[in-house]
């Protein structure tokens, strides 16, 4: 009778056994196919600009996710792989491919703001807004920037206090281009050309002040002519403590420790 249960023992034990190992192997299956994202984009919320904002960051090859509050949002098949549809803010901070992005862009949802009885889509912007700086800092995320799009200029600064680095607002900056390209015959060409992500485009970014080569900016335009490395490569301001400085003065020139310079250059895509 022993020897039975014994028997019995050990075959119970190999069958638990086998089904631990299974899952296990599944936990690591499922680990494995929901692999989180790191250093990508997230977008929250749709409307007419996403499209276009969706297309310019793959075309810069950078990782998006999009989190929109419905599955009959206007999105194209492209977009929609990226797409996640959620049922609240808080499902928003809570998923772990927002705690592992870089950068956050808030569009003006004008079908949630409705549906969520704000009559001023900005608020509801500046609401999700501080939401999500809340949770960053609960979540000791660092260096996470939040780019916000508002309807009217007016509401900036409401953003801004609510935790967004940056705020856009779309139609007033059309608006303003329009005046100056009735002006400046082919402006609207060199702002294409600033901002688009074409081959034959230039991009403007930050590169850390070397002290140790250049003190000056006038020092740094000479530096830079000097030692293009095969890209044509030239400073135009200098972003320092948050503050831009384009074209600085003579007064502003000399550079000081944990200046960034503002370089514009030939795109990479075109190199």
């Amino acid at each position: 009778m022993t020897l039975v249960w014994l028997g019995l023992l050990k075959a119970g034990w190999g069958i638990m056994s086998m089904g631990l190992t299974v899952k296990v192997l599944d936990s690591f299956w499922e680990a494995i196919m929901s692999k989180s994202l790191t250093d990508h984009i997230v977008i929250v919320g749709w409307n007419k600009s996403g499209e276009r904002i969706a297309k310019d960051l793959d075309e810069q090859n950078k990782n998006i996710k999009i989190f929109g509050f419905g599955p009959e949002v206007e999105i194209s098949e492209a977009s929609r792989e990226s797409y996640e549809k959620v049922s609240s803010i808080d499902g928003i901070v809570m998923h772990k491919d927002f705690k592992r992005c870089k950068s956050i862009i808030v569009l003006a949802d004008d079908k949630r703001a409705e549906h969520r009885g704000d009559s001023d889509v900005d608020l509801w912007v500046s609401r999700v807004v501080r939401r999500m700086r809340k949770a960053i800092e609960e979540n000791h995320q660092e260096n996470v920037h939040i780019v916000a799009e508002v309807r009217r200029g007016a509401n900036k600064e409401i953003v801004l206090e609510g935790g967004a680095d940056e705020v856009i607002c779309i139609e007033t900056f059309g608006a303003e281009l329009l005046a100056h390209a009735a002006t400046k015959k082919r402006i609207s060409v060199v702002f294409d050309n600033l901002i688009g992500t074409t081959e034959t485009s230039n991009e403007i970014y930050y590169d850390a002040a070397d002290l140790d080569s250049y003190s000056t900016f006038s020092d740094a335009l000479i530096h830079f002519a000097n030692h293009r490395d095969g890209l044509a490569k030239t400073p135009i301001g200098i972003k320092r403590e948050g503050a831009i400085l384009l074209n600085p003065r003579s007064d502003e020139c000399a550079l000081e420790e944990g200046d960034e310079l503002i370089v514009i250059r030939m795109a990479l895509a075109a190199s």
